[in-house]
């Protein structure tokens, strides 16, 4: 984002996790939207 100068632009990141199950279960899914702030970064 700093790179392409696009700092007052509203942001979100949100993280996809999956827990694969060894013994070849279903996997695990988890969602967390808005997983952290893009604030606080130099600008």
């Amino acid at each position: 984002l700093a790179r392409e100068w696009l700092r007052d632009l509203a942001c979100r990141f949100d993280v996809v996790a999956v827990t694969l199950d060894p013994d070849g279960g279903a996997p695990r899914v988890e969602y967390f939207p808005g997983a952290f702030a893009a604030d606080g970064w130099p600008g």
